[in-house]
């Protein structure tokens, strides 16, 4: 439940943060008066300068960029291929592969059904809790009752709290969400 309602939060956090960004980033299709006048300038000024390049300095220009293009495309994060396992990594997978199935050879009738029959129930588990975090998105009205009545006692409680009290819920909440959150994977 908490964990699905961090990682709600947490998407549209970046999603406004991005979305943000982008506006400021983007460049205006119908800019300004003034501002088509300022990239009318630049533009002109680019092509004088281009224009008194010697020969040389052209080349020179042109490796320059070339070569901040490959270093740009060889970084991990713009690498179409970054997601794919290292030659090392994939042979490890390998290995484990060939064990797992070694294994599994080597499984009489009974372990193999014993084994089957853990998978099933780990995946009941996990259909169980998701279906649990997708509940607290609709809740009922009487669970919607009983969250009003839990945070008034909550309320209340925290207002017969000392300092130190609230300090120690506070630390405690926080390591209940940072806990959370390496479960999560974050």
């Amino acid at each position: 439940m908490n964990k699905l309602l961090a990682a709600m939060i947490a998407g549209a956090l970046v999603f406004a943060s991005v979305a943000a960004l982008a506006q400021e980033q983007s460049p205006t299709l119908n800019p300004t008066p003034a501002e088509a006048a300022k990239l009318k300038a630049e533009a002109a000024a680019a092509k004088a300068a281009k224009s008194t390049m010697t020969p040389e300095e052209k080349k020179a220009a042109t490796a320059r960029k070339q070569k901040d293009l490959e270093a740009l495309s060889k970084t991990r994060e713009n690498d179409v291929n970054a997601l794919n396992p290292t030659p090392a990594q994939a042979a490890q997978m390998k290995a484990d592969a060939a064990a797992a199935k070694a294994a599994k050879a080597n499984m009489t009738a009974q372990k193999k059904q014993a084994a089957t029959t853990q998978k099933q129930k780990d995946l009941d588990d996990t259909l169980k809790n998701c279906e649990n975090d997708i509940g607290v998105l609709n809740p009922t009205p009487a669970q919607v009752a009983q969250m009003k009545a839990d945070a008034a006692a909550a309320k209340a409680a925290n207002a017969n709290m000392t300092a130190a009290e609230r300090k120690a819920l506070n630390a405690e909440k926080q390591k209940v969400l940072l806990e959370c959150t390496k479960a999560a994977g974050g």
